[in-house]
C-alpha cells in the first residue's frame, strides 16, 4: 500500500482471449472499431496505424502477462473490420 503522499495508478483491462499452441502462449485482444481508410492508403499502412493506436495497451496486457505467468507471450489484435495484426 502508498505510504503517505505516494502517487498511485491503477490501470484496468480485459484481455479477450489467452491460449496455448505448441507450448507459446498468445493473447488476443478484439476491437470492433470503425476506421476510414484514406485514399490510396495500403493495408500495411493501416495495419501500422492501428497497432500504434494500441500500443500502450498492448504492452500493458503483454507484460503483465509475463509477469505473471513467467513466460514469453507473444500479443495480437484482431479487428472485426480489418483482420489481424500481431504485436
Amino acid at each position: 500500500m502508498p505510504q503517505g503522499d505516494e502517487d498511485v495508478s491503477i490501470i484496468q483491462g480485459m484481455i479477450d482471449l489467452i491460449f496455448v499452441k505448441d507450448g507459446v502462449h498468445y493473447f488476443v485482444d478484439y476491437k470492433t472499431d470503425a476506421f476510414n481508410r484514406r485514399r490510396g492508403m495500403t493495408d500495411e499502412e493501416i495495419g501500422t496505424q492501428l497497432k500504434n493506436k494500441y500500443k500502450i495497451q498492448m504492452k500493458y496486457y503483454q507484460n503483465t502477462l509475463q509477469t505473471i505467468l513467467n513466460k514469453e507471450v507473444k500479443g495480437y489484435l484482431y479487428f472485426f473490420k480489418f483482420g489481424t495484426l500481431q504485436l
